[in-house]
């Protein structure tokens, strides 16, 4: 009883943004592994980085948030080929390539996020 009283506030906890919980574990490609590593070794970033997995356009993507003010969200895929910018930039509309993606993609959760 205990056990699942724990999980039930760590995933409640989860849902409110506090805590990432996975169901099962995810491959992550290792490309995109190597840059979450690159970030968990980088100076301290605010807002820290985080990873977010989607489907968009029939495939799996990976949603990397933007270091800072003015530079864009950037998407990948599982080859770690650009695919679009969302959002952000100067005028925080991205780069025209995925005006929909907001819209259309699919979240499937979060696979990083720095707590440096």
């Amino acid at each position: 009883m205990k056990t699942i009283k724990t999980l039930s506030i760590v995933c409640l906890l989860s849902a409110a943004g506090m805590v990432y919980c996975k169901k099962d574990p995810v491959p992550i490609p290792s490309c995109i592994q190597q840059k979450i590593d690159s970030i968990k070794n980088s100076a301290k970033r605010t807002p820290p980085g985080e990873v977010h997995v989607w489907t968009y356009g029939g495939r799996k993507v990976y949603l990397f948030n933007a270091p800072c003010c003015d530079e864009f969200v950037k998407v990948l895929d599982e080859n770690c080929q650009y695919v679009c910018s969302p959002s952000g930039g100067p005028l925080k509309f991205g780069d025209s390539l995925c005006t929909d993606f907001y819209q259309e993609a699919k979240y499937l959760g979060a696979i990083f996020r720095d707590d440096q």
